[in-house]
């Protein structure tokens, strides 16, 4: 802030208000002349004068006098806090008069007699003087004119003689009389002008008697110069006189004096015609002046004022005033707004703004806290008195804090008992012998049962042992629950509190609860005087006090601020820095100090736990000087407990100390690392740097101890350019790298430094990944071929079996496979040897030889060299085995059988295999013939093969069961299975659905093996309808002892007619006789002769007889007559039968006279039985219309034909 920028407030009225509606109640008051007292009413600092001040500024043609009568309590007064004496009426009468006459023109109250002193003219002065002495002189030349005439004569000649003999002729008298009487006049007219006006003269001898004019009196001013007070207010030049604090002096008679002096004056105004003819008197009055209706009994009209500032709206006033001003970012919000609460004085707070700006600008070389000076010199303003005894130590407010120590001390004994019950509790639990709740019962019990037989007495005595075993069961309790170590642990938190507690600062002391014992204090000095300090007390801004000292803007270091500093050991440099620690507003870390030493020797041990004794200087002193152990610890305490992040990363990057640094850091705060791991104040080189000297300047247990989590181990391992250290300490790297079991994920070999890149391979502190593997095999093992990295991986790992790779591979098999199987594309082409090795290899688990052989490329040409037989699968599944007879009998052997793996792979290959071609035991070979036959998933051209090359076969006896279909078809068909009885039947239970092939292929075995007991009739149905001779089939039809069926069945014509004439079924006649046509010749005898014989059924069903059976019928010779009409009969009822059809049944029947009926000529038939049921059939199937015996002829019937036009036909 610039000199020439500072702006002060005025403490005076100012006038520029914004009157609004007051300007309309004061223009009402001047513009009734009725209205002569008026009071302006409010509270002090409401802003009244400001209000009239504006007004005036504003009508400058209305004339005001100012009379104000400010009174102040002595500092007596308030030291008793007594009512202030009321001044005397006299005397503020007299008080008015004298404003009063001072304010107005000399010349226009002539008359008065009160005397006001003024500054005398030079001019006049001469004049006077002139006057006086030409006066003198006029009348010494008359009176020793004689004498003067000698005088000049007895001059010596010359110029002065000749000038002063013209004085001594006689006409120079007439001169001086004519001037002497003129003198004399005016000099006696003055004389009585005074006289008249001002009573010069009081007293007047007259032969020895004194007459005093006005007397000593101690009457009332207004009274005793009653007409002399009206002169005065009656040619004051006002139209207004304004009473400003006459309220001040808790006297309401001087308002009555001057109510009445008003009143007079404005009537002598009226009277003498005065040019303004209303005299106003405006008081300006606090509103509680008069009490009850007096105020509106007294006034003429009252105008309220209300305030400008109290506690709701000074805080608005701060932020205007300091905003003005420039200085409102020094102070805090919130700071500003306490204060308010308790500033309700415009001019109390313009007078805060004025000296904070003095003070600022001359104290403010140390940086000192704005908030506390402002609260300094508001204290300063509202208890002077108090300030200006703090200056010489001595006040409420010196007191208080003299006291804090005595506050402290309480505190401290407080702790240091506790800390003493605490070690008594452990000296308890120490002693005690017992371990068990049931021990001390035991011995108490047994105590007790001294007393058992008096229950009535010795109740005290019982009472003591209850006590005593209820605090003997608390040790155990407490010796049990590992309390002594709880204790040690408060004991310890508690020693560390004491500290704090004799640092405390005052606001740190005072709470809630103790706030006012703290302010109720009193003093003594050293004569005994006793002081209350309720001049404060009973202030209406004690509040204030306690407010800032509650909340630390006045603390100890208020001395800083009532005067300058002075540099001597202590720079100023350095007193900054202790301020800001003091104030709580932190120096940047860079800040830098002249003198570090002697800057920890002014500080407090606590004041290292707050963050403004964050500073890279002092630290680096501290980390230099082994003696300041407990203030690094308090400082490292801080660091941890605030996370003071930033600090670390930058007092780390000044490189100073960092051994002492890095060490106590890790030490007091173990989980640093873990925290600058995560949070973004750290950049990744800071965090490698940072870890790198831990390995240099930590001790293994710290380094252990930081790696929470394997945070520090996680670190390194996921740093690939870790090893690019310019002149690393190899040794102690490797050591922490063994020590965290730290494995590099990955390496840049590039940037790496070479030297700690070999130690890291020699100790194989890398992870087993594909790029470290490549990185190894080409940089050490200079092998370059990238495809044969990825799929040869291992087999290039042990080209070199004796180096640290092989040896930490092989060490670490499992993890190093896990690596290839992902890194591989699916593809591993190792040398069968190395394939061998891994499959052969105790430390792979199972589960991972089996992901290996899932990639393999590479074909094991002997299951039998892998010696986990529970691998061969994989390598079948895989086809990772040659398919040889020796791998597949291998295989067998081991599982038992055939399983899914051997039968896919069997399946898979294209290779002939020929199980002759190799020698193995017979019970093997049946074994596995035997298996092979009931394999169901083999194809069949592979179940084919193998069942032929194995040359065995099922002769006598054949029972496997559940053989698929087709594959059965194949042991048929490749005469495995042979014709016998006994797997016959057996595949008649098992298969019989492929029964009938076993038996179609077998067809001349089984007819020649088929005897009565073991024929089964659907077996040989079922052949009769086959391709087979019939030779056969008559032979198996020779065992068929009941009727059988043929219609539909598609047997053969010798199968048919063999049937039809051994085995008929009766039942069948009718489907075949209606199906006659479709049969054979040799088999339509058969038929026909089948149903002559059973003609009956015939008749009753007519129309189950087919067309060509029925004129075989009616032809046919052993079949009667009278069952072929009656066949007739039976088929005349049809509609099918036409009038042709019937006449060629007529005449295959030789019934020639009946087939005239239908044809032409006339029938003669004769008269039966036999012939009257055909003609009525006939004639009911509408042939012709009726028949009768002949009456001419009666042997014979009367035929009548259906009739004519003409007539009926006979």
């Amino acid at each position: 802030m610039n000199d020439d920028s500072y702006k002060f407030q005025k403490l005076t009225p100012i006038s520029d208000v914004e009157l609004g509606i007051y300007k309309n109640a004061i223009d009402f008051v001047f513009a009734n002349d009725d209205l002569k007292n008026i009071a302006i009413s409010g509270q002090y600092s409401a802003g009244k004068s400001s209000l009239v001040e504006s007004y005036k500024k504003s009508h400058s043609s209305i004339k005001f006098v100012h009379i104000s009568l400010a009174h102040f309590r002595a500092t007596e007064e308030v030291e008793t806090n007594e009512p202030s004496k009321a001044v005397s009426e006299t005397a503020l009468e007299g008080k008015i008069l004298n404003q009063l006459i001072h304010q107005i023109n000399a010349d226009d109250i002539p008359q008065t007699h009160f005397k006001v002193k003024k500054k005398i003219k030079t001019s006049g002065i001469v004049t006077n003087t002139i006057f006086t002495v030409l006066l003198i002189a006029t009348v010494l030349h008359i009176t020793l004119f004689n004498k003067w005439g000698k005088f000049v004569s007895l001059l010596s000649d010359g110029v002065l003689k000749t000038l002063l003999t013209l004085s001594t002729r006689h006409d120079t008298l007439l001169i001086s009389g004519f001037i002497g009487t003129i003198l004399s006049f005016i000099f006696i007219y003055k004389l009585i002008k005074t006289q008249k006006n001002r009573n010069v003269f009081k007293k007047i001898n007259v032969q020895g008697n004194e007459i005093e004019i006005f007397e000593e009196s101690e009457e009332s001013y207004f009274d005793r110069y009653l007409n002399e007070v009206l002169y005065l207010f009656e040619n004051v030049n006002a139209d207004a006189i304004i009473f400003e604090d006459m309220d001040r002096f808790n006297s309401n008679h001087i308002f009555e004096r001057l109510h009445e002096v008003n009143r007079l004056v404005n009537i002598q105004r009226t009277l003498a015609g005065h040019k303004k003819s209303t005299l106003r008197f405006i008081y300006l009055l606090r509103d509680d002046v008069f009490i009850s209706k007096d105020r509106t009994k007294f006034f003429d009209y009252i105008i309220p004022v209300i305030p400008v500032v109290d506690s709701s709206n000074s805080y608005d006033q701060f932020i205007s005033h300091f905003d003005d001003g420039g200085i409102l970012k020094l102070f805090n919000e919130r700071f500003l707004q306490g204060v308010s609460l308790y500033i309700d004085d415009m001019r109390i707070l313009k007078n805060i703004y004025n000296e904070f700006q003095i003070y600022y600008n001359k104290l403010n070389t140390t940086e000192l806290d704005c908030n506390k000076m402002l609260a300094l010199i508001a204290y300063k303003n509202i208890f002077p008195r108090d300030f200006s005894e703090l200056q010489l130590n001595q006040g409420m407010v010196f007191t208080i804090f003299s006291k804090k120590d005595n506050l402290i001390i309480e505190e401290v004994k407080k702790i240091e008992k506790e800390i003493n019950e605490r070690k008594k509790e452990i000296d308890v639990i120490n002693d005690e012998i017992l371990n068990s709740s049931q021990e001390v019962d035991v011995i108490y019990d047994n105590e007790l049962s001294k007393y058992n037989n008096h229950p009535h007495y010795y109740q005290a005595e019982k009472d003591n042992i209850a006590k005593r075993r209820a605090a003997r069961k608390e040790s155990v309790e407490n010796k049990i629950n590992g309390k002594i170590e709880e204790n040690n642990k408060l004991i310890s938190s508690l020693r560390e509190g004491l500290v704090d507690t004799r640092n405390k600062k005052l606001k740190e002391i005072i709470t809630r609860e103790n706030i006012d014992e703290i302010f109720k204090l009193t003093y003594i000095n050293e004569i005994g005087e006793k002081r209350d300090f309720n001049e404060i007390k009973s202030s209406e801004y004690f509040d204030l006090l306690k407010y800032l000292i509650r909340d630390g803007y006045i603390d100890e270091t208020y001395a800083d601020y009532m005067t300058y500093f002075y540099e001597n050991s202590l720079s100023r440099i350095d007193k900054m820095f202790l301020r800001s620690i003091t104030d709580q507003k932190g120096k940047e870390f860079t800040y830098q100090l002249k003198n570090p030493k002697l800057v920890v020797a002014r500080l407090r041990e606590v004041d290292f736990e707050q963050e403004e004794a964050l500073n890279f200087d002092l630290l680096a002193y501290l980390l230099q000087t082994p003696a300041q152990v407990n203030l690094i610890k308090r400082l490292f305490k801080q660091l941890r407990k605030d996370r003071r992040v930033e600090f670390i990363r930058g007092y780390f990057e000044t490189e100073r100390a960092q051994s002492g640094f890095i060490n106590r850091l890790n030490t007091q705060w173990p989980e640093f690392f873990s925290c600058a791991l995560t949070e973004s104040e750290f950049s990744a080189d800071w965090v490698r740097r940072y870890s790198i000297g831990t390995f240099y300047y930590s001790a293994n247990k710290d380094i252990e101890d930081i790696n929470i989590d394997n945070c520090l181990t996680d670190y390194l391992s996921d740093s690939a350019d870790y090893l690019a250290i310019s002149e690393p300490k190899v040794d102690r790297l490797i050591s922490g790298f063994n020590l965290l079991n730290v494995s590099f994920v990955s390496i840049n070999f590039e940037n790496a430094n070479k030297a700690l890149f070999d130690a890291v391979y020699q100790h194989s502190l890398y992870d087993i990944n594909f790029a470290n593997m490549t990185l190894m095999l080409s940089k050490v093992y200079t092998l370059n071929s990238e495809d044969d990295i990825r799929h040869k991986n291992y087999t290039l790992v042990m080209s070199q079996p004796d180096s640290p790779l092989a040896s930490y591979v092989n060490n670490h098999i499992g993890d190093y496979l896990d690596m290839v199987l992902s890194s591989c594309d699916g593809t591993i082409a190792d040398d069968e040897v190395i394939v061998l090795s891994v499959l052969n290899n105790e430390k792979i688990s199972d589960e991972q030889k089996g992901h290996y052989i899932k990639s393999l490329q590479t074909v094991v040409t002997s299951l039998s060299e892998v010696e986990s037989e529970s691998l061969w699968s994989s390598l079948l599944d895989k086809d990772r085995a040659v398919c040889s007879e020796e791998n597949i009998v291998s295989y067998f052997e081991h599982v038992d059988g055939l399983d899914n793996s051997l039968i896919e792979f069997i399946n898979r290959t294209d290779l002939e295999l020929n199980f002759n071609n190799i020698n193995f035991d017979d019970d093997l070979k049946g074994k596995l013939f035997n298996s092979i036959v009931i394999c169901n998933d083999l194809s069949n051209d592979k179940y084919e093969k193998l069942i032929c090359s194995l040359s065995l076969i099922y002769k006598t006896s054949f029972s496997v069961s559940n053989i698929a279909g087709d594959k059965f078809k194949i042991l048929v068909d490749k005469n495995i299975i042979r014709m016998s009885i006994a797997p016959l039947n057996f595949i008649r239970d098992n298969y019989s659905e492929q029964l009938s092939y076993y038996i179609d292929k077998n067809i001349r075995a089984y007819v020649e093996l088929m005897t009565i007991d073991n024929f089964i009739l659907d077996e040989a149905i079922s052949i009769f309808s086959w391709q087979v001779d019939d030779d056969l089939k008559v032979k198996l039809l020779e065992f068929v002892k009941t009727p059988l069926a043929i219609h539909g069945k598609n047997y053969s014509q010798v199968v048919n007619d063999y049937i039809l004439e051994n085995n008929f079924k009766p039942d069948e006649l009718l489907i075949l006789t209606s199906s006659y046509k479709t049969w054979g010749t040799s088999t339509q005898s058969l038929i026909l002769s089948r149903a002559i014989q059973d003609i009956s059924t015939l008749i009753a069903n007519p129309n189950d007889v087919a067309e060509p059976l029925r004129k075989d019928l009616f032809v046919a010779g052993g079949l009667n007559m009278q069952n072929k009409i009656e066949l007739l009969i039976a088929l005349l009822p049809g509609k099918d039968l036409s009038k042709a059809i019937c006449k060629e049944y007529l005449d295959l029947l030789g019934l020639s006279e009946f087939s005239k009926i239908l044809g032409r000529g006339k029938p003669k038939i004769e008269v039966n039985a036999t012939n009257q049921r055909l003609l009525t059939a006939l004639r009911d199937n509408n042939f012709f219309s009726d028949f009768e015996v002949d009456d001419e002829n009666p042997p014979y019937y009367k035929i009548t034909r259906r009739r004519t036009m003409f007539g009926s036909e006979t």
